[in-house]
């Protein structure tokens, strides 16, 4: 087993400050290990959250980052139980190989791109009347409640940045118009046969089932089935739920404003036809630059003793429209603190369900201060992802 050694920072920017740093020991149900020196981030001593130094042992940079991740979250998850405060998620901001004696260290920094870089979507006013037209005019005031509260998970799912958190609010929002969708597509009975020898109506989602396999495959429709159970049941792993979450959620999400749609008059075939593309409150824009330290000793790679690390200044220089998205461009400058020759491999930016903005101009500088104009094809990374690393990337 070819073990090297991850160094990885964390932060969380919460309502939580720890009484002093302190260092948590772990080993994780994979059998990896690692320490956490967990301090406040307190400039000008006024608090702004707590910073997780990782290291962790491992044999690649994606497995490391997931365990070291997941102990800043249960560290997070623990100080929320002793104190009732907020903690927000940890965020990735730095991850390096810092393995002794190797001349290549593998480097990855992450940015939140300021606010002149959100874009926005354009709201269609006749349409939006359009739609509360209808929802006035339903008569049978419960289904108009369950109408409108399932349009209200929807509303919240697009703010929630975890994907267990947000598959859960749209399946509520899903079952919510249960009985409206049983009035819309055929349903089958369903029973159970209890050893007395009786048959039992089963209480399920008949409505949601149907609709489900009418707009998608059979096949999709028992993944979902199956995460709900296991999430609201404790049966799997959390990673194991986290990771189908994450594929999952959006699938729900669709079929959550479908459904929607369909219980407020429109055709099956209407409503499988209907895409649209989704924009995240949660989801800040991420830049993560991707580069190779080249020096033996990790200890020196940054200047001063401190890590090594990059910094990122970005200039708005314009916006286009594109359909019923307005996409902000912008220049960024890349500018590296460290104590050794840096080879930059690429740049990547969080484009949340199919794109909100890209750099369209970066500059690189060397250490030295001199400046390279460099073309890199802007890698995608998905809005719940944007700050993990991954292993081998280009």
């Amino acid at each position: 087993m070819n073990e090297r050694q991850f160094t990885f920072l964390f932060e969380s920017h919460g309502l939580v400050r720890l009484e002093e740093a302190f260092e948590f020991r772990y080993e994780d149900s994979d059998g990896l290990s690692g320490i956490v020196a967990c301090s406040n981030i307190e400039p000008q001593g006024q608090h702004k959250g707590i910073r997780f130094q990782v290291t962790v042992q491992a044999e690649d940079f994606t497995l490391a980052g997931k365990s070291g991740g997941n102990a800043a979250e249960a560290i997070l998850t623990a100080l929320t139980l002793a104190t009732m405060g907020s903690a927000s998620e940890a965020e990735l901001i730095l991850a390096y190989d810092a393995t002794p004696n190797k001349e290549e260290h593998q480097f990855i920094q992450t940015f939140d791109v300021p606010e002149a870089g959100r874009s926005v979507k354009l709201g269609h006013v006749d349409a939006t009347l359009e739609l509360l037209g209808k929802i006035q005019g339903i008569e049978d005031v419960g289904h108009r409640e369950r109408l409108i509260r399932a349009a209200m998970s929807l509303r919240r799912g697009l703010d929630i940045s975890d994907s267990l958190s947000r598959f859960n609010e749209y399946w509520i929002g899903l079952e919510c118009l249960n009985p409206l969708l049983e009035e819309r597509v055929p349903v089958e009975a369903s029973t159970w046969n209890c050893t007395c020898g009786k048959s039992y109506k089963r209480d399920e989602a008949r409505g949601v089932k149907a609709f489900m396999d009418a707009v998608y495959d059979h096949e999709t429709h028992k993944a979902i089935r199956k995460l709900r159970r296991d999430v609201f049941h404790g049966i799997s792993s959390l990673p194991s739920v986290q990771e189908r979450a994450a594929d999952i959620a959006n699938v729900v999400e669709e079929a959550l404003r479908r459904a929607v749609l369909f219980c407020l008059g429109e055709e099956l075939a209407t409503v499988k036809a209907n895409k649209a593309t989704s924009l995240y409150g949660f989801a800040k824009h991420v830049l993560r630059v991707r580069a190779t330290l080249l020096g033996s000793d990790p200890s020196k790679l940054g200047r001063n003793g401190n890590h090594p690390y990059v910094e990122l200044l970005s200039e708005r220089i314009g916006s286009e429209k594109q359909g019923d998205m307005t996409r902000e461009m912008l220049r960024h400058t890349i500018r590296p603190f460290v104590n050794c020759p840096i080879r930059y491999d690429g740049l990547d930016a969080s484009v949340p369900r199919g794109g909100t903005f890209e750099p369209t101009a970066v500059i690189m500088k060397d250490p030295d201060g001199t400046e390279e104009h460099v073309e890199f094809e802007v890698e995608p990374l998905s809005a719940v992802n944007a700050r993990e690393p991954e292993e081998g990337s280009k």
